[in-house]
C-alpha cells in the first residue's frame, strides 16, 4: 500500500519522501563532499555501532547484514555499498511473472574468546570478529526475490533477481506490479505445492536446479508450457562459420513475441525445427543446406532415426525444379 501525504506548504531546505526517511535510503550526494555524513544505523536491521560506511551513498551497513557477509574487513575509505556496485542487469526487464520470500541467515555470532577481557585493549583479529560478526545469535530474516521476463526474450531465459535489483534498475515496474498484487504475501505456486509464508521455503524447490524440470523451475510460476515449445524457426543470422541465431515463434504467443536463440540452446523440439526450417528453404529458394546444418542433419538421423541427407539427391530435384520453372516461364510468354 502506497501512502500520500499532502504538503500544505513548500518545505524548506531539503526535502525528504516518508519513504526514504523511514528506510534510510540514500539521496544524491557528491562523494567528493567533505561534508556527507552517512547514516547511524544499518541499513538492514536499523542497529547501531560497527558499521560499514559507503564511500558513495549515506547508507551504512553491518558486515554480517550483507548477502553474502564480509568474510573481511574492508580497507578504510574503500568500500561501497550493494547498492552503489550493483552491475546493471544490461537488458530490460518486461514483466513480473511471480515473487516470494528468500531466508537469509545470519553468521555465527562473536565468541567469547574473541571478545576482549574487561580491561584489556582488543587485538586486531578481535576489531575484525565485532566488525564481521554479529553481538547475539539473530534470527534469519527474509528478503524479497522476483521471477523477470526479460525483454526480447523467451521464457526460457526467466531469472530470479533481488528486490535490490528491482529497486535499483526497475523501480517502475516494481511500483506498478504492487498496485496490483499484496506486497506481504507470495503468489501461490501453480502446481499446489505448499509453501511456508514465513521463509519462504517451497515443497520441491530444490528441484529447481534441474535444467529438465521444467515444472519446479517455471510452469509453477505462471508460464504455460506451450509459450516455451518452439511452433516454427523464421529465420537465421550467421556470426561466423557454422554459429548460427534463429528467430523462434512459439506456441500461442503472437509474432510480435518471437525471439532470437543461439543455435545450441538446450530446448526441446528446438533442433527439429531448424532442419525443417533449413529443408523448407532449399525447396523454395532453391539454396542449398549448410554443410554444418547437413552434418547437424545426418548425426541426428544417425542416433534418432530417420532419413538422411542425399546431397546428390536434392542437387538433382534442384535441376529439375529450375528446369520446371524455365518450361513454365516460357509457356507464359508464349
Amino acid at each position: 500500500m502506497i501512502s500520500v501525504n499532502i504538503l500544505t506548504e513548500l518545505p524548506e531546505g531539503e526535502w525528504f519522501c516518508a519513504t526514504c526517511k523511514k528506510e534510510g535510503k540514500d539521496v544524491y550526494e557528491d562523494p567528493n563532499d567533505s561534508d556527507k555524513k552517512n547514516n547511524d544505523t544499518c541499513t538492514i536491521c536499523k542497529e547501531g555501532k560497527n558499521l560499514l560506511n559507503c564511500e558513495s551513498c549515506i547508507n551504512s551497513y553491518h558486515a554480517y547484514c550483507l548477502n553474502p557477509p564480509l568474510e573481511e574487513v574492508p580497507a578504510e575509505g574503500e568500500w561501497n555499498c550493494p547498492k552503489c556496485i550493483l552491475p546493471d542487469p544490461g537488458k530490460k526487464a518486461e514483466k513480473i511473472m511471480s515473487w516470494r520470500y528468500i531466508e537469509i541467515k545470519y553468521p555465527d555470532p562473536i565468541s567469547e574468546d574473541e571478545k576482549p577481557k574487561d580491561g584489556e585493549e582488543a587485538t586486531e583479529e578481535q576489531q575484525d570478529a565485532q566488525i564481521l560478526k554479529p553481538p547475539k545469535q539473530m534470527p534469519p530474516r527474509r528478503e524479497k526475490e522476483f521471477f523477470i521476463k526479460w525483454k526480447f526474450m523467451s521464457y526460457w531465459h526467466c531469472t530470479w533477481v533481488s528486490e535490490l535489483m528491482m529497486d535499483t534498475y526497475f523501480p517502475q515496474l516494481l511500483r506498478m506490479y504492487w498496485r496490483k498484487f499484496d506486497p506481504e504475501t507470495p503468489p501461490e505456486v501453480d502446481d499446489g505445492s505448499n509453501e511456508d509464508v514465513q521463509t519462504g521455503e517451497i515443497e520441491g524447490k530444490e528441484k529447481e536446479d534441474d535444467p529438465h524440470n521444467l515444472e519446479e523451475k517455471f510452469y509453477r510460476y505462471g508460464i504455460k508450457p506451450e509459450w516455451m515449445q518452439v511452433n516454427r524457426v523464421l529465420h537465421h543470422i550467421c556470426y561466423q562459420k557454422g554459429q548460427y541465431d534463429y528467430l523462434v515463434k512459439w506456441k500461442e504467443l503472437m509474432y510480435d513475441q518471437a525471439t532470437w536463440e543461439r543455435d545450441d540452446q538446450e530446448i526441446p523440439g528446438y533442433e527439429e525445427q531448424i532442419f525443417k526450417y533449413w529443408l523448407h528453404r532449399e525447396r523454395m529458394t532453391g539454396e542449398s543446406v549448410p554443410k554444418a546444418i547437413v552434418k547437424k542433419i545426418n548425426a541426428y538421423a544417425a542416433e534418432h532415426g530417420g532419413q538422411k541427407y542425399d546431397e546428390d539427391d536434392m542437387k538433382k530435384k534442384r535441376k529439375k525444379a529450375a528446369e520446371k520453372a524455365t518450361i513454365n516461364v516460357r509457356i507464359l510468354m508464349f
